[in-house]
């Protein structure tokens, strides 16, 4: 009987659906992310390229980037957004006067599923917009129900994980899938889905403890439009947990990233909410609300006890902390690149010339103050407003901390309205006031930079190696950059075509 009423259901539904259909869907005409340099890549590759440049020479290791690409579209006007893509690993593995260009999807439960029914059949994070997002979120729940999708959420397109010598592509609301880089063969290989007990989920930049071997694997509440959460799971070498423990927020949103001190993990509780109401409004549910209340949460690693900072004056968001996060005897001094708004109807609209990815992104210091547990955004004026950048408008993301001098943190520089990396910042933070000028800049003319890029030391000479695109001659390479000497050093990659991705992997 039950299951009859469920396919009667399911049935409405569809006729629903198809009546909606009958309509003009709201669609986007032009989608940034499905043209120009951001256009999907078709097929795996595997290209040799042999070069005679003496800095790359140097690397035995594997470089690798990851990010959206989606191997089955829907209607044009689905609203596919940047993040909703399935996740593609491009690498360079290195072998002195040659390296091999790489690119493979990750073979997820999602992919895989898609692979075989030849069409997009899962739901995109930017179609739950509207009347048709309504109707859709309804289908895709009866279908689960029903068992007649497989059960499979993530795309693992976000950021790589290394942890006992295994590496790992991760995505926002999943488990990380293991992968392999097999340099013997040239090939990059989806192996399992890391799946741990009594958890859903866990987002896409674990933290490690190499004092005390443990791995934090944290994730958030993602499914419930009331309630915030934070789940901690701490496991050891053997991929073993040792710990849970649930957090409760303030705020029913993303937590993306958490920075950590030496005794110390800093929770974000940051007023980037999911509102189911948002939809009706044909927007995406995930919003920041403006008059919320962000706070900053210290968890003792040990003890697992919780004090919490508010920040009284304004509120912000947090993608990427910096690896600088120390605990004075007054204070929790931490570093991120933090921006005071963000609207992710920003990334989908950036084929208007006039739109543009909001927030004000910079490099800024944030103070926990122990005895009035309030925390305090410190900004550094240069940063806030560089010379070089003026004629564009920009922010500032994927922190990195120097190899040869732990105070320095390079910063890349995005331009606001395209979404692309056009230079990088060095900063020396052990001088980061209000008037401080200690920063080195370094600007790209026509060409970009794919993605994160990882900091190498060659010959006792610190640079950023990343993946390039040159807009002019329309070529990728691969490329090692010295921001304090404003050098680039780049080896082309043959009839190869590499789309701007996410988070980025150097490993011997």
């Amino acid at each position: 009987m039950i299951w009859n009423k469920a396919f009667g259901v399911f049935a409405l539904l569809f006729t629903v659906n198809s009546v909606i259909d009958s309509f003009k869907r709201p669609s986007i005409p032009y989608n940034h992310y499905l043209n120009g340099v951001f256009r999907p890549v078709e097929k795996e590759r595997t290209v040799e390229v042999e070069h005679e440049h003496y800095l790359l020479s140097k690397l035995s290791g594997t470089f690798s980037q990851i990010g959206s690409n989606p191997r089955n579209l829907g209607t044009k006007d689905a609203g596919y957004h940047w993040f909703d893509g399935d996740g593609m690993v491009h690498a360079a593995l290195f072998n002195g006067t040659s390296f091999t260009y790489v690119n493979r999807w990750v073979e997820t439960k999602r992919y895989k599923a898609e692979l075989r029914w030849g069409k997009k059949m899962y739901l995109y994070f930017g179609e739950l917009r509207g009347i048709h997002g309504m109707v859709e979120i309804m289908k895709w729940s009866m279908l689960q129900m029903l068992a007649l999708v497989p059960g499979a959420r993530g795309t693992a397109n976000t950021a790589f994980l290394e942890w006992d010598g295994q590496h790992y592509a991760l995505h926002e609301g999943d488990f990380p899938y293991s992968i392999y880089f097999d340099r013997k063969t040239n090939n990059i290989i989806t192996k399992a889905q890391l799946e741990i007990p009594n958890v859903k989920s866990v987002t896409a930049h674990p933290k490690i403890d190499k004092k005390r071997d443990e791995l934090y694997l944290y994730g958030y509440n993602n499914y419930d439009f009331v309630n915030g959460v934070f789940f901690h799971n701490v496991l050891n070498k053997n991929l073993e947990i040792i710990h849970q423990s649930n957090i409760p927020l303030i705020n029913n949103g993303m937590i993306h990233d958490v920075a950590q001190t030496r005794n110390h993990l800093i929770i974000p509780d940051l007023p980037l909410k999911y509102d189911f109401n948002k939809i009706m409004e044909n927007k995406l549910p995930l919003a920041f609300d403006n008059n919320g209340t962000s706070r900053f949460g210290t968890m003792h690693k040990d003890t697992k006890a919780v004090e919490w900072y508010y920040l009284e004056d304004d509120n912000v968001f947090i993608f990427h902390f910096t690896e600088h996060a120390f605990e004075l005897h007054n204070s929790f001094v931490i570093y991120a690149c933090v921006m005071d708004f963000l609207d992710m109807e920003d990334f989908v609209h950036l084929d208007n010339p006039e739109h543009k990815i909001r927030g004000n992104l910079r490099l800024q210091q944030i103070v926990l103050n122990k005895k009035t547990k309030k925390a305090t955004i410190i900004k550094n004026d240069f940063i806030e407003k560089i010379p070089n950048f003026d004629d564009i408008e920009y922010n500032m993301d994927f922190p990195m901390t120097s190899k040869l001098n732990p105070k320095h943190i390079y910063c890349s520089i995005f331009n606001a309205k395209t979404g692309k990396i056009i230079g990088f910042t060095k900063t020396d933070i052990s001088q980061f006031t209000e008037k401080s000028k200690s920063t080195c800049i370094f600007r790209l003319d026509s060409m970009y930079v794919n993605s994160e890029a990882q900091v190498v030391v060659i010959d006792g000479i610190e640079y950023l190696l990343c993946f390039t695109y040159d807009d002019d001659e329309q070529n990728s390479y691969v490329s090692l950059i010295q921001v304090s000497h404003t050098q680039i050093h780049s080896v082309r990659i043959p009839s190869v075509r590499i789309p701007p991705g996410f988070h980025s992997m150097y490993h011997e």
